[in-house]
């Protein structure tokens, strides 16, 4: 398990689709009535995985009560005082099964991205007790 040397808050948003052209799918922020949580502190890389797993399985339920069928939806995790994006998950339905599933999880922390260096950065410009986890990262 890799831990950040900082923890970080992330908040979650949902994005659908505003068109399916086949040369390019255009998302926007979900018109339809989803509460996501808010305020997740994240400490290591497998927590906001499975936040995107756990949250997508829910709003996956969500989902299939509207009137309208959303042919996939994403989540979107955003580091919340940088508004940077450190994890997406996206979820198609499946005429098959009658259901979405999930299609694909990403998370910076893949890329080497751990999200927690805005949330130093800021700590150290504040002047908050940032130095020593600073050295130590």
């Amino acid at each position: 398990m890799v831990t950040h040397p900082v923890p970080y808050v992330a908040s979650i948003t949902v994005s659908v689709p505003n068109n399916m052209s086949p040369e390019l799918v255009t998302w926007e922020p979900c018109p339809e009535p989803v509460v996501m949580l808010g305020g997740l502190e994240i400490t290591a890389c497998e927590d906001l995985h499975g936040v995107l797993r756990s949250e997508g399985m829910r709003t996956a339920r969500t989902f299939r009560t509207f009137t309208k069928r959303y042919p996939s939806f994403r989540l979107e995790a955003r580091e919340v005082r940088s508004g940077r994006l450190v994890g997406m998950a996206e979820w198609v339905w499946s005429d098959q099964l009658g259901q979405y599933r999930q299609w694909d999880v990403f998370t910076g922390c893949e890329w080497g991205e751990h999200g927690w260096l805005p949330a130093l950065l800021d700590e150290l410009a504040n002047g908050e007790d940032g130095a020593e986890r600073a050295a130590a990262a």
